[in-house]
């Protein structure tokens, strides 16, 4: 993904912007490219929106700068009228509709200090509230990925000669604040299981990932699965600090996996509200592209079976894209993803069990697509908690379907950071990563095989006449 979009960013921008510094670039800023004077409300966005609750965020910026501003939030339907409005003043703006109706179409305006914003692609000004899917809900599971603890500069494609393209730092510790912010957020929403389909760290350093250990302690139960960047002997003292194999990750999140010579890959399974959560290790731990090999499959397979015979629907993730569009799609193209043969095999597998859902990260986008394999069942890529858009997901299984939620993360710090790494890779990142409102929020229904099936579009497009469901 970095090393296409820095291309990109060569070809039409590097000439205007000059050299590149080591540093946050001047003007790059939240509200570097805001030339209103007046304090106005910039990049609203519709971020999340449930069966019961919408989710607004947006900045007020003047003259360049942020602007601490009161807001307005006002909305109507057939259902009834509803404002939500603060005085106390701030420039990042979080703002939660609460107790509306589902199935419900709504009509809202945004505001600061009497200021309106114009609706735009992320800012429709009207939202329809999701119906949930038939039956009780059985379990809520909470989604985390990309969290790169270690990690000090934001949205580098490269570093070696220079770093390109100008990348964001903080005098606090990012990767940690938003951790920090996302595990608070997710035990508000009380998820009865977490998963991290990694990267968990940046460069698979002990300390780092014994940090991302302490912090989600407050989220358990979690199962986390390998991304590229947990992989072993990235750094200097891994031997010594993780023997004998070098893999700090076995050593803080798999202790009682007996370690041996050699790297393994380490796969494990959870079980939570009747159903069965299995994390798989799709990196090549050597070179950290994407691989299911075939042992892993076996184990699966033999999990799988073991899941059928307990009547346990399954829900699989792990870090890379497995999905053939979704791979072709992603940047850069056809080589992000697990590696074809891999890919196959597992879809070709998981078909003849009851696999209600696959979640992978990697490309810190938000996506959904689907395979030829596996027919209407979604294949969701979920969006990074370090960077924008900044946050994590909800999924809520029902004993008929699933309502999927994203939530960016609330905290203020979070706030200002999605803000600001808004403008990486000269601020085409949105473009990319935040997806359409339909990839965010949306139901699928077990049993319904007459929903059209069409996977995710580039650029956060989707066709107005497809229906709401994935």
């Amino acid at each position: 993904m970095r090393r296409l979009l820095a291309v990109l960013a060569v070809v039409g921008l590097a000439a205007a912007h000059g050299p590149v510094s080591g540093q946050t670039p001047e003007g790059a800023g939240p509200c570097g490219r805001v030339t209103e004077r007046l304090p106005a409300p910039v990049n609203v966005e519709l971020a999340t929106v449930t069966d019961t609750q919408a989710v607004l965020t947006w900045l007020t910026c003047a003259d360049g700068r942020p602007h601490p501003t009161g807001f307005e939030v006002t909305y109507s339907s057939s259902a009834g009228d509803g404002a939500v409005g603060n005085t106390k003043k701030t420039p990042f703006h979080w703002v939660l509709l609460d107790k509306l109706k589902p199935g419900v179409t709504y009509r809202y305006t945004v505001s600061s200090d009497g200021r309106i914003a114009p609706p735009d692609r992320l800012n429709p000004g009207v939202f329809t509230t999701l119906t949930p899917p038939p039956g009780k809900e059985l379990v809520r599971v909470a989604v985390l990925a990309d969290i790169h603890l270690g990690e000090t500069r934001s949205g580098l494609a490269t570093s070696q000669p220079v770093e390109f393209p100008p990348a964001y730092s903080s005098e606090r510790p990012y990767p940690e604040q938003m951790l920090r912010g996302a595990v608070a957020d997710i035990i508000g929403r009380k998820a009865g299981i977490t998963l991290l389909p990694a990267d968990n760290s940046s460069h698979g350093e002990r300390h780092d990932l014994a940090t991302a250990r302490r912090l989600l302690t407050p989220a358990r139960p979690y199962l986390i699965a390998r991304g590229a960047h947990d992989r072993p002997m990235q750094y200097q003292d891994a031997a010594a600090e993780c023997p004998p194999d070098g893999d700090c990750f076995r050593a803080i999140f798999r202790p009682s996996v007996k370690s041996t010579a050699e790297p393994q890959h380490l796969p494990a399974l959870r079980r939570a509200g009747g159903w069965t959560f299995i994390a798989l290790d799709s990196v090549n731990l050597s070179s950290g592209s994407g691989t299911l090999p075939a042992d892993q499959l076996e184990w699966l397979r033999k999990k799988l079976a073991d899941a059928a015979r307990r009547d346990s629907p399954a829900v699989i993730f792990f870090h890379h894209p497995v999905a053939e569009y979704s791979t072709t799609l992603a940047v850069p193209p056809l080589v992000f993803g697990v590696g074809h043969q891999d890919a196959n095999a597992f879809l070709r597998l998981i078909d003849s069990y009851d696999v209600r859902l696959v979640i992978n990260a990697h490309t810190h986008r938000n996506w959904i697509s689907y395979s030829p394999f596996t027919g209407r069942m979604p294949i969701v890529e979920v969006g990074p908690a370090k960077e924008y858009p900044a946050g994590y997901s909800i999924f809520r299984i029902y004993e008929g379907g699933i309502l999927r939620e994203w939530w960016p993360t609330s905290c203020d710090f979070c706030n200002l950071w999605r803000e600001t790494t808004r403008g990486e890779y000269f601020s085409l990142y949105p473009l990319y990563t935040q997806g359409s409102l339909r990839e965010r929020a949306w139901v699928h229904h077990f049993e319904r095989p007459d929903i059209p099936f069409v996977p995710s579009l580039p650029g956060g497009l989707w066709p107005p006449a497809v229906p709401g469901e994935a």
